[in-house]
């Protein structure tokens, strides 16, 4: 499946405003398909290219991808797959999977007693995962089926937002997410609330000095 560098500009451009981060960066590309051969080397080639400070850790695949200023995270699809930057302090979590993959069954599975209807089970889902995603590893729960996830609101013909949390974990984490659809697709795009309110907050108080 090939994606005109255009739809992945507007798609970019949708979560960036929804999740109030101008500065969050997409690729998308059927060369990291899991369809594909070598496709986690060739995503992590793409960001090393795109991070080469930090190139030779993140071809290294047995480490999770990180870097000191930005929130990486990846997702494959069998068709296509892709990566998210966000600036730190933000965290972002990102999912993508097909609609059709993602029976009722397996959405029940994972499905929390508190979590609000969602739009169909692919939406659940990709929401769950990149939300967890999103939590730093140390406050990530044994299974998404403790990320209760709610608050499901339509932004657009395929677009929706939801907020989701971690009640039974102690933490803080309440995050906020925009998904959006892509031909056969879905792709959710997570951020963490408090991180999201202290970035701006960070943002604010800058252009305040700046015109001090």
């Amino acid at each position: 499946m090939t994606i005109a560098a255009s739809t992945v500009g507007e798609i970019r451009d949708l979560a960036a405003a929804s999740l109030h981060c101008p500065e969050l960066e997409l690729e998308l590309s059927p060369d990291f398909a899991s369809s594909k051969h070598d496709y986690r080397l060739a995503i992590r080639r793409a960001l090393a290219t795109r991070l080469p400070d930090v190139a030779a850790d993140l071809l290294d695949l047995e480490r999770l991808p990180s870097h000191p200023r930005f929130s990486i995270s990846i997702s494959h699809g069998r068709s296509f797959g892709g990566y998210v930057l966000a600036p730190l302090p933000l965290r972002i979590g990102f999912d993508l999977e097909e609609s059709a993959r993602v029976q009722p069954a397996i959405a029940d599975r994972i499905r929390h007693p508190s979590d609000d209807p969602a739009p169909s089970p692919a939406h659940l889902w990709v929401a769950k995962e990149a939300a967890f995603k999103c939590l730093p590893i140390d406050q990530q729960p044994r299974t998404s089926t403790k990320i209760v996830v709610q608050d499901w609101t339509l932004l657009g013909a395929t677009n929706y937002s939801c907020r989701a949390s971690t009640p039974e974990s102690g933490s803080e984490f309440s995050g906020y997410g925009f998904i959006t659809g892509h031909r056969l697709h879905l792709m959710c795009f997570f951020t963490d609330g408090s991180q999201l309110r202290s970035s701006s907050a960070d943002r604010f108080s800058r252009t305040r000095s700046q015109r001090e």
